[in-house]
């Protein structure tokens, strides 16, 4: 979930118990640049409130850029309970605008529900959300459901069905598999590998991405990603861009 917070990602990295490991996600987040929120898969005895804020030179979701290779800026907000209810909100700035029209679009937003588990090293998450365009000269929202499984917090398999992808009146599937894996001096290895199949076979493609995240004073964390892809796929909101570095920095709090 700018995708609302994703979040090391277009994997879901989820935050890991402890504050200190918590805050650590602020890399993932970084890295997943705003997929929708997970977080995941912590077992919470009281409500927490979380959020942050990424700067980035690049918006990806889904392994598609939709700030035209430009920086852009997301931020975002959530809620957990202890009973692994979660509900948030965050939006992402793009630059696109549609050709047929003098109105673009300046921001993404996302909105989204979910719940999370925890059952021994293994952690699940399903969630809810819908994605807005406002001011968009055209209707290009959609919405999307999504199921997350994790192991150990280090890999992470997610599958999620779009109802309205690009805007063309065509459903659409996504999976994806993940993985994190820590390394000395605060340092953490990410790497993605993501299909998109739908109803309308010019819309497929593959895409990957392979990274190095480092959290500094438990809040900030730096990402620095690759990504490139199957095939070239592109609209007014979107494309797939592939072969390029992103860079990214996030900064995280909660209440507790």
């Amino acid at each position: 979930m700018p995708e609302p917070k994703r979040r090391a990602a277009q994997r879901r990295a989820p935050f890991r118990a402890g504050r200190g490991a918590r805050l650590a996600r602020v890399a993932a987040l970084a890295a997943a640049l705003c997929a929708p929120a997970a977080p995941l898969m912590a077992q919470v005895l009281e409500p927490v409130v979380s959020g942050y804020v990424t700067v980035a030179s690049d918006y990806r979701h889904r392994g598609l850029s939709e700030s035209s290779g430009e920086p852009s800026i997301q931020f975002g907000a959530d809620y957990q309970h202890a009973s692994g209810f979660f509900a948030g909100a965050w939006a992402a700035r793009i630059d696109y605008a549609h050709p047929a029209h003098e109105s673009s679009t300046r921001f993404k937003v996302g909105y989204y529900v979910g719940v999370s588990k925890r059952i021994a090293r293994w952690s699940w998450t399903a969630t809810a959300v819908r994605y807005t365009y406002p001011g968009l000269a055209y209707d290009y929202d959609y919405n999307e459901l999504s199921a997350t499984a994790g192991f150990r917090d280090r890999v992470f398999v997610t599958a999620a069905y779009i109802d309205d992808f690009f805007a063309r009146d065509a459903s659409a599937f996504y999976s994806e598999i993940g993985t994190a894996l820590p390394l000395p001096h605060g340092l953490e290895l990410g790497a993605t590998l993501g299909r998109v199949t739908s109803s309308a076979s010019q819309l497929e493609y593959t895409h990957w991405n392979v990274g190095l995240s480092k959290t500094f004073a438990r809040r900030l964390g730096i990402d620095v990603r690759y990504h490139d892809g199957s095939r070239y796929v592109s609209n007014a909101i979107a494309t797939t861009d592939a072969d390029a570095w992103v860079v990214s920095a996030s900064y995280g709090f909660r209440s507790r």
